[in-house]
């Protein structure tokens, strides 16, 4: 014969109760002088110390932004790029001539070193190339983020040497 139907008083108590989720975690009280849960007095503070040292946080940082504003003044005042050459490379960069457009992009910053649009493009050029100038693109990324730190095609160079050369967290960490 079939054996008793359950009640299901007798299932709840055999079964444990599931929740659909965990039950919130209890809070530990504490008295006013110890810190929640870790049985210690908190760290008492210098404020004199503390001030102190933000003051040099700050003055560290205004003498920082005060050298990149001058850097970006003076490279506003430097020569700009031969037109007619840069349209001539990027043509040649277009046309899939990436020998044409290395020799272009290598006379533009030889003229305009300090010009991040023409390290990025010579970038491009080099990685278009073939993975044995990875290395030639990574540096003139890195030095295009230098001059100019906003420039999102410059990591993306950067991003995409590293792959390359096969630096996966690096140009992980790049391109983010």
């Amino acid at each position: 014969s079939p054996p008793p139907p359950h009640s299901s008083s007798s299932l709840a108590a055999s079964q444990p109760r599931s929740y659909p989720h965990p039950p919130p975690p209890t809070k530990i009280k504490s008295s006013k002088n110890k810190i929640e849960g870790s049985g210690k007095a908190p760290k008492k503070t210098n404020w004199k110390e503390e001030t102190s040292l933000f003051a040099e946080y700050v003055a560290r940082e205004t003498s920082e932004l005060a050298r990149a504003t001058a850097t970006a003044t003076s490279m506003a005042a430097s020569s700009e790029p031969n037109a007619a050459m840069m349209s001539e490379a990027m043509e040649a960069l277009v046309d899939e001539d990436f020998p044409t457009a290395l020799k272009l992009y290598t006379a533009l910053v030889a003229s305009c070193p300090e010009n991040a649009a023409l390290l990025v493009h010579r970038s491009a050029v080099l990685l278009k190339l073939g993975d044995h100038n990875a290395l030639d693109a990574l540096a003139d990324a890195n030095k295009a983020i230098a001059i100019d730190a906003g420039n999102s095609k410059a990591y993306l160079r950067k991003s995409m040497a590293c792959f390359a050369l096969e630096e996966f967290q690096t140009a992980r960490t790049a391109f983010v």
